[in-house]
């Protein structure tokens, strides 16, 4: 290629260094290529990251119209400087989209993030909460509805935090709500909340939308209370079970997953034990389990010792996500006999079609009159612990 733009994340040391293999990478496989850095490591690279990369042009996440102006510009042989596209500041309007065939659309609510958690770089490289006004909001969802996406899928930094900086009643759930009543029929989904977010009036109101999906990914990072305040969550084990006990309480046997870090500073092996306990206790199913790094200038990497071996943290990663696929296997056989609505999205080499339910399960059906994008009803017949297999509803 003439010109390659790598997106880069930031979220853990590993993110990285596969952004600087790549880098690495096309420059010795294309050294006369323009290359292009933008992403969450491109934000916190300090000014001398572009030569120290190799790359062409340099930009962060605060305008992304600036960065793509400067890689024509530089495409075109024009002169731009390296580092831009890193200064602008405010709500980042990009039209939300998603996939060709309409099936599941993305749309950004939120940016940025006010909680600096001991062990995270993102709100240095995204800034603070920066909201989506409530009638921008509504608009995009009608547009994707009406453009015929099955499912909008609301995503953001720290949607938790929707709202806050324009003052607005209701937060998250006030837009929930919102974007429910406008994309209907198309139904909503939420990205990552934070357990805090799930109250009694976030349940009450959200379990009446019909065409709200019973899928809840919580930003859990530790079942410890002691590792918990270390990272500076503002919650311990008994506001995750709270959250959860609500969320069963007011949806029909939701679909419960989320996030953990493994070997956090001073994990000792008698606080892991108490986050293993607390995930076969909720059963949470899908667990995105991944070991902690460090990260330059963030609360523990000046404070804290990263003092749990390597190995000691892969180990309890992998004990964890063998918890995570039980509870996971589990939850799909209770779904067996039940109905759900599908958004389709590809059909595999063996024939079937697949997609998901609103409970954020993989379905697949043998049905040669359905293609992606379409959305059905069908009954699920059997389970194989990974997806559900399923025939149309009667």
């Amino acid at each position: 290629a003439d010109v390659y733009v790598v997106n880069s994340c930031t979220v853990t040391a590993v993110a990285d260094q596969k952004t600087r293999q790549i880098l690495h990478r096309v420059r010795r496989e294309n050294p006369d290529a323009l290359v292009a850095l933008c992403g969450c490591m491109a934000q916190n690279a300090g000014e001398d990251a572009a030569a120290a990369l190799g790359v062409d042009v340099l930009g962060g996440n605060r305008d992304h119209a600036a960065f793509v102006d400067a890689v024509c510009r530089a495409a075109a042989g024009e002169g731009c400087p390296a580092d831009t596209g890193r200064e602008a500041e405010g709500f980042v309007r990009l039209p939300a989209g998603g996939l060709a065939e309409r099936t599941r659309a993305l749309l950004k609510i939120e940016d940025g993030c006010d909680s600096f958690c001991a062990y995270c770089a993102i709100p240095y490289a995204r800034g603070r909460v920066r909201s989506l006004p409530p009638e921008e909001l509504a608009a995009e969802a009608r547009r994707l509805a009406a453009a015929g996406f099955g499912e909008i899928v609301v995503t953001g930094i720290e949607i938790s935090a929707y709202g806050r900086d324009l003052g607005l009643d209701g937060g998250l759930t006030a837009a929930a709500g919102l974007l429910c009543d406008a994309a209907a029929p198309a139904r909503v989904s939420l990205g990552s909340l934070r357990p805090t977010a799930v109250t009694e009036a976030f349940c009450r109101t959200l379990s009446r939308k019909e065409n709200f999906c019973r899928h809840f990914h919580l930003s859990l990072q530790s079942g410890s209370d002691g590792v918990l305040g270390r990272m500076r969550r503002d919650y311990g084990a008994d506001g995750i079970r709270r959250g959860v006990a609500l969320l069963r309480e007011w949806f029909d046997d939701p679909n419960i997953t989320g996030d953990v870090i493994c070997g956090f500073c001073g994990e000792t092996e008698a606080e892991f034990e108490e986050t293993l306990a607390l995930a076969e206790e909720l059963e949470l199913g899908g667990l995105h389990v991944f070991p902690y790094s460090e990260r330059a200038g963030t609360y523990a990497a000046r404070r804290l010792a990263d003092d749990v071996k390597k190995a000691e943290k892969e180990r309890r990663c992998a004990a964890l996500s063998a918890v995570s696929r039980r509870n996971h296997a589990v939850y799909l056989a209770r779904q067996v006999g039940k109905s759900f609505t599908v958004v389709f999205e590809h059909r595999k080499p063996s024939g079937v079609i697949g997609g998901y339910t609103e409970n954020y399960l993989f379905a697949v059906t043998e049905a040669p009159d359905v293609s992606a994008g379409d959305v059905r009803r069908v009954t699920a017949v059997a389970s194989d612990g990974e997806e559900l297999t399923c025939r149309p509803a009667e």
